[in-house]
């Protein structure tokens, strides 16, 4: 997951420029300010799965024009509030899903559903960036347990310790197996919810079917330093992998990839041509292309 700021405005700033058409909701703007801080403090303590369903003892009529207000101002390119919708989705960190860090954020997802929170459909803190794989898996998912919540972009944090690892696969062509190898920080229960992120999301599968394009860029360049010396080639193409998986690691929009970076450093038989595959023509007469050998 991919950790984004919490919005720098609240509800009562989408309500301001929702006028005049929602006169009810602007009337209880200091009841939904107060639902929104509620919700701040269930989602940092990881009580989502028992923020009150009931509506708040809102009408039906108020629920129905909160909801109203996001389908016909937030959605509404014409209207002013499509703004704050616009500042939401590029919030997304190099327009990546923050949910799966690979394909693009193409909308935005209440994290807690409109169907069973009407009341939270135009609050900022419930409204993330995702993609449409990543949305349509989530749907409309309501928590029963702590470990059960998913996580959230702008409330979770999963630190800074190294918590996700690869495996590479002695076979040609190589692969990799993703895997969560939990931080001595995180309690029970975050642990619990990173694996069921990943389990939802089928993360595991998608980094591996991901990574082999991801190789796939890089091969050429391995190839070539591998033989440009015959006695250091495996500790230049350690050293590139390594070099290349603290920046992709320090820019911090696509972990997978830094780990898959790091695998390939740390494994002697990749180094010493574990990203070749059988018959490589094609990788062949580059590297001729490139050495000079063919016109």
């Amino acid at each position: 997951m991919l950790a984004i700021p919490r919005p720098t405005f609240g509800v009562d700033t989408v309500i301001a420029v929702c006028e005049p058409t929602i006169a009810h909701v602007v009337a209880a703007t200091s009841v939904l300010q107060a639902i929104e801080a509620e919700y701040a403090t269930a989602i940092d303590t990881t009580l989502a799965h028992s923020f009150a369903t009931s509506g708040h003892g809102l009408s039906a009529e108020l629920k129905a024009e909160v909801d109203w207000a996001y389908a016909n101002r937030l959605l509404s390119k014409r209207s002013a509030a499509r703004d704050y919708y616009n500042d939401l989705r590029l919030r997304a960190p190099d327009g990546a899903c923050p949910s799966c860090a690979v394909r693009d954020s193409a909308a935005l997802d209440h994290y807690l559903p409109r169907e069973s929170f009407p009341e939270l459909a135009i609050q900022p803190t419930n409204l993330v960036p995702i993609c449409t794989a990543c949305n349509t898996i989530k749907k409309a998912h309501v928590a029963t347990a702590p470990e059960d919540q998913f996580l959230h972009p702008y409330f979770d944090d999963l630190g800074s310790s190294r918590w996700l690892v690869a495996d590479v696969v002695q076979c040609l062509p190589s692969t990799l197996i993703f895997r969560i190898e939990r931080p001595a920080e995180w309690d029970d229960v975050l642990a619990a919810r990173v694996a069921k992120h990943f389990e939802r999301y089928e993360l595991v599968e998608l980094y591996a079917k991901k990574s082999g394009g991801f190789l796939a860029n890089h091969r050429l360049a391995f190839e070539t330093l591998f033989s440009s010396d015959p006695s250091s080639g495996a500790d230049l193409v350690q050293s590139e992998a390594l070099r290349l998986a603290d920046s992709h690691e320090a820019a911090g929009l696509s972990p997978w990839k830094a780990t898959a970076l790091r695998a390939w450093s740390d494994s002697t038989w990749f180094c010493n041509g574990g990203w070749r595959v059988s018959d490589d023509v094609a990788l062949e007469r580059a590297h001729d292309r490139i050495s000079g050998r063919v016109a």
